[in-house]
């Protein structure tokens, strides 16, 4: 296309040329010269609109002089050439980059956790021992396999904490099951009762419990749980207000049935305490003074040392000790104290009581028991 122009250009300038040699006038010539020159640079802007020359080309084609004149300037006339069209290139437009999200992780599905059990209407027989018992009605027992259906259950117990015979040390629980076998398959069917009697080793009653329905807990209980009995939170008191002790404690189980013969089971326990216990087993008159028969658990009572203090059920226990204003009598010798006079019982004491006593005379609580004068 550049050579095309350069030829243009040079045949206008011959036409200009022979034109001078035709002997135009001077201002003709000027004025022809001049519309060459704008007609040529018309045609080179409307020919290549945004191209640039090279350099050769520049340098073939010197600019032409332009000679001013008194007339104004036409003003080009707008060229027919439409504008430039902007032709697509090959290269891609920039693009944002693309946010990348990784896909969330797939959960691994958890296996469906397991159900929690619900209680039993009946305790588990975490162990089953045999017990002593009349054979007069055969037909009053359970299904467990011990004792022709003669046994105690003790719901909740480890098989480490169980022995023959049985040890509580810091809680006591246990459950009769029974029916009449000629009745029905049920723990109770064809059952009125069950009573419970637990005494001491000196033959008296610590608890009675009488069970009318099925489920037959010593503490009570038993639909479904049976109630148990904690030592420490209740003072080492029995459920019936006796202090505990350490020892051996017999269990008289009385069975009686909607019909015919009642039955007797009978059972053995001991107690076994962490806590240091004093008991009064008996009291007598000897002279003119009180013979306290009595016993200790975990210690010897001594002075200085641990001992114990004797005082009547006059004084609160709270009182029978440093800081307490008693009276109180302290002992650290063997059975049976002897230092109360009979004169020396105030009015309105009716018992005798002992407390285990610390080296400073404070008297520990709930570690003794209160016997009756004679």
């Amino acid at each position: 296309m550049n050579k095309n122009i350069l030829i243009y250009i040079l045949v206008l300038v011959l036409a200009v040329l022979l034109l001078a040699a035709c002997g135009g006038s001077e201002p003709d010539l000027v004025a022809t010269q001049v519309a060459v020159e704008r007609a040529a640079a018309a045609t080179l802007t409307a020919e290549a609109p945004t191209a640039q020359p090279d350099a050769t080309e520049v340098a073939a084609a010197p600019t032409p002089t332009l000679i001013p004149t008194d007339a104004p300037s036409p003003t080009p006339a707008p060229t027919d050439a439409p504008p430039p069209t902007l032709v697509p290139t090959d290269a891609p437009l920039p693009t944002a980059s693309p946010v990348v999200v990784e896909p969330a992780a797939t959960p691994t599905p958890l296996p469906p956790a397991s159900p929690t059990p619900l209680p039993s209407p009946t305790p588990i027989a975490i162990a089953v021992l045999p017990v002593d018992g009349s054979d007069g009605n055969q037909s009053l027992g359970n299904d467990h396999p011990i004792k022709d259906g003669r046994n105690i259950t003790l719901p909740g117990f480890a098989q480490y904490e169980v022995s023959d015979p049985m040890v509580f040390r810091e809680r006591m629980v246990f459950q009769v099951e029974v029916r009449d076998r000629s009745v029905g398959p049920n723990d109770g069917d064809g059952i009125e009762n069950v009573r419970f009697t637990i005494t001491d080793v000196r033959g008296q009653q610590v608890h009675y419990r009488q069970e009318n329905n099925a489920g037959y807990c010593v503490f009570g209980g038993g639909e479904p749980n049976c109630n148990v009995w904690g030592f420490a939170e209740t003072g080492y008191r029995w459920p019936d207000g006796a202090m505990l002790f350490p020892g051996n404690y017999s269990v008289v189980i009385d069975i009686t049935p909607q019909q015919g013969e009642a039955v007797s089971w009978f059972w053995n326990f001991d107690v076994e305490l962490v806590q240091d216990m004093a008991r009064i087993n008996n009291i007598y008159v000897q002279g003119n003074s009180y013979a306290v028969e009595f016993e200790t658990f975990g210690f010897a009572p001594q002075l200085p040392g641990q001992h114990v203090h004797f005082f009547f059920d006059t004084v609160p226990p709270e009182q029978a000790g440093v800081p307490g204003n008693g009276p109180w009598k302290l002992y650290g010798g063997p059975s049976p104290f002897t230092e109360y006079g009979l004169g020396d019982r105030p009015q309105g004491a009716t018992k005798m009581c002992v407390l285990v006593a610390n080296p400073d005379h404070s008297v520990q609580g709930n570690t003794g028991n209160c016997y009756p004068l004679p």
